[in-house]
């Protein structure tokens, strides 16, 4: 091959030397390069899985936090109505209460009024007896006749204006 200007011995130390190289670089350089890459690679997988787990919590998260919310709401919508409630309820009952009272005290009053009408009418009785006996004692007294009669009258009508007033 000597025609072919292949120099055997060159071209073998050539091609030890270039084997010899090459596994020192796939053990020195490649090797490490590769560890790294499939580390890297790794760390990329492990990374984007974790995010994928965080994200799917967070939405779980959410939706437990929506519902709770929409619960809560409820919660508080239902309270509130309660409270309404109870407050109409109280507000009736007070109002119940007033009108009862009122009426109560309308009652006690007009008896009251009723009482002393009746003492009234009973006085006056009294008195218009006593005037009316005073007055058949005057005439009776007197010689009736038709003067002494309408001053009798007169005088026993003024009298009772006086008690009325």
């Amino acid at each position: 091959m000597d025609a072919l200007g292949i120099n055997w011995p060159g071209l073998l130390t050539q091609v030890i030397s270039f084997v010899i190289l090459f596994t020192l670089l796939k053990k020195f350089l490649y090797a490490p390069v590769v560890k790294m890459l499939e580390d890297r690679s790794e760390k990329i997988k492990s990374s984007l899985e974790t995010a994928e787990r965080v994200k799917q919590e967070a939405e779980k998260t959410t939706e437990v936090n929506e519902s709770l919310m929409i619960k809560a709401r409820e919660e508080s919508q239902a309270l509130i109505s309660e409270a309404r409630e109870q407050a109409k309820k109280i507000k009736e009952s007070e109002m119940e209460k007033s009108k009862e009272q009122i009426d109560s005290e309308r009652k006690r009053a007009l008896d009251e009024i009723n009482s002393e009408q009746e003492k009234i009418i009973n006085n006056i009785r009294s008195e218009f007896s006593g005037l009316a006996i005073a007055a058949a004692e005057k005439i009776v007294e007197r010689e009736v006749n038709e003067k002494n009669h309408d001053q009798i009258i007169s005088s026993f009508l003024d009298k009772a204006k006086k008690i009325n007033n």
